[in-house]
Parts: structure tokens; sequence; C-alpha cells
């Protein structure tokens, strides 16, 4: 599933040229030296209430019919039309990513890396949209740890969790990690992702996983889940955190989940996706994933999970290219606009092509 970053190039001048768009109260000035979008130092002030209410809706309804939006911006981006250089996403403090890596939101791929990151970015972005007084959330990149870093030791492991913990908070726009928060962080081993969920409010350490492989936690995480948790104490304790020398104590737990998957094996990353969007620290049925179950009671597989998880792809896809956090919103909708224009016959003859068209820019 791991697949080589890209190097990140420039758009073109003429691409700059073509789209000029306002986020918030920034404008977005072109710098055609260093090929990138600069924002205006804007005034910062305190969201309303208003803007924090429960009523703003963060989540992504898995129940709802794909909107006229979602349907063309994801057709556009599953068409393999563009180039495959052109950067498409960014937050103010996050990684530019291109359109090669998020085109493997197409419904049958294992989704890039970058991918889970970029959600990550996204994610950090939304929180300054919740509503006050209800538990912070940090969102962290894929593989706080590297593969090598789990044979290694731990004084070790804690330099590198910690180094990697600074551009998350600089992407979260936090000095510090909160005292009550809940800390997502993605990890993708054998070709599988999952997430481990630190409560520093409840001092729990959950395994949020769509596999229902029925194995062992040791023989299914490698004592990860535990090694991160230990890396972490060391950094919140180095910190001043009051979870810094605590977390290390609590066991992780699997949580358990009706819409777990035994036959699904390539959709783990909308899955991730999905716990680390709606996931608040309450498991059960105070949990609304929206996933609805992979097989029916009698053991028949239902394929309403994968007509849920084939619109998610898409309505993912377009939250994060729209979002008023992607600083190419801009030019995003600009390149929709001219794939609309294109002919039947031309969009016909790019669908047609566009999973060989992918996979093979994934492995360029």
């Amino acid at each position: 599933m791991e697949k080589t970053a890209l190097a990140v190039t420039p758009i073109s001048q003429k691409t700059q040229e073509e789209y000029e768009y306002t986020i918030r109260r920034g404008r977005l000035i072109h710098d055609l030296d260093l090929g990138k979008p600069k924002i205006r130092p804007e005034r910062q002030t305190e969201l309303t209430d208003a803007l924090r209410s429960p009523y703003v809706k963060r989540a992504v309804s898995i129940k709802a019919k794909l909107e006229n939006a979602e349907l063309s911006v994801s057709s556009y981006m599953f068409s393999a039309w563009g180039s495959m250089w052109d950067v498409v996403f960014r937050t103010k403090k996050g990684v530019p990513v291109m359109r090669s890596p998020l085109e493997s939101l197409l419904p049958g791929i294992e989704v890039h890396i970058l991918v889970i990151s970029a959600w990550a970015d996204l994610l950090n972005y939304e929180e300054k949209f919740k509503l006050k007084g209800s538990i912070a959330r940090l969102f962290c990149s894929v593989n706080m740890l590297n593969e090598d870093d789990y044979i290694k030791n731990a004084k070790s492991r804690a330099k590198t969790f910690g180094d990697n913990m600074e551009p998350v908070l600089v992407s979260a726009d936090v000095k510090k990690i909160p005292e009550h928060a809940l800390i997502f962080v993605p990890v993708l081993h054998e070709a599988h992702f999952y997430c481990v969920c630190f409560n520093l409010k409840d001092m729990k350490v959950e395994v949020l996983d769509n596999s229902a492989k029925d194995v062992s936690m040791q023989a299914k995480y490698k004592k990860r889940p535990e090694k991160l948790r230990d890396a972490l104490s060391v950094y919140l304790e180095k910190n001043g955190h009051p979870a810094g020398g605590v977390i290390d104590k609590v066991e992780p737990v699997r949580l358990e989940m009706p819409w777990r998957t035994k036959n699904n094996v390539i959709d783990c990353g909308v899955f991730l996706m999905r716990h680390m969007e709606t996931y608040k620290g309450v498991s059960g049925k105070g949990w609304e994933c929206g996933f609805s179950n992979e097989c029916t009671d009698a053991g028949e597989i239902s394929y309403k999970q994968s007509k849920e998880i084939d619109d998610l792809w898409r309505k993912y896809i377009t939250k994060m290219l729209l979002s008023e956090g992607n600083e190419y919103r801009g030019f995003v909708k600009a390149e929709v606009a001219k794939y609309n224009k294109l002919s039947a016959d031309e969009k016909k003859r790019l669908e047609s092509k566009a999973y060989d068209t992918i996979l093979a820019r994934l492995d360029n």
C-alpha cells in the first residue's frame, strides 16, 4: 500500500494566473518565483459561538445521497485528467499534496499514505469549529514511528516521536497538547491502516481497526500500540503534561464495532478516515459512525456497506478539495469547471482507462 513519495513540483505560472480567490479575510497573492501561494497576514479573531455550535456539521453524512458537487468533483478527480504533478490540496500549515496521491481515493485502489496525513491536517483545521467545552482532538500524521523505530530502543523511539509531534502541533495551530484531549495516531503496518487513540481525559488507549480478524493483540499489532503509548508518555512528561508518566501504565484495548469487516481487505483507509472523523471517546451506541454492518443477521454479505464506502470516497475527496481550509480550493474549482466542458465522449474515454492510469501514476 505504501507508495514512494512524489517530489513536490511548483505549479506553473499559467496555472497560477488562472485563478484568484479570497480565503476568508486573507487575499491570495501569487509568488511566481517560488511557485506557491502566500496569504496576507490576517487578524486573529475568536470564532463566534454560532460557528462553534453543534449545528455546524463537520462530519460527512454516510446515509445522505450524493450531492451534485460531490458527483462533479469526484468525477473530475477520478478521471485521471490533468497533470499528476498539480498540487491540489494543502491546509495553511500542512504539507502540499499533489493530484496523484489523492486519486488513490478511487474505489478499488488502496489509499496512498499521504492522503491520511492530509486528512489529519484537515481535521486539525476543523477543530477550531468544535463546540466550546467539547473534548479537544489532535490528529497526527501516519507512522509517528517508522517501521525500523519499533525495533530500536525506547529512548530512540521517544526522540523520533517527539520530533514528529512538532509539525503536528504546527498543523493544528496549537503550542501544546491540551490537558484533556484525544490524540489520534494513524498506523500503516503490513499494508493495513488502523488508528491508536489516546484518551488523556479518561486514561484509555484504544485501537480503532475495521478488521474483525480473530487474533490476539500481540499477533495482530506486534506491540506497536504499547510502544507508541510509551513514546507519547515520555513526550508528555518532558513537556509537563499531567498524563506523562501515567498513560504508559494503561493497557491498550481493541474496540469491537458492529461495522467491522472480515471480507473487505482493501478499504481500511476509508474506515480509518471515518474513525478519525467521528470518534469522540465514547464507544458503543454513543459512537455514531454511520456504517451498516458488513453482513446480514443470516451471515450473508450485505452490499449496503459496499455502497456506503464507494459513496464515502466521493464525499471525502470533495470535502478535502472544497474545504475552506484548502488553499488550492480556487484552483480545483476552476479545473472542475474546465473538466465539465469536455464532451460526453471524452469524459467516457477518460473514465474507461482511469483505473489503470491512476495505478500507473501511483507507481511512477
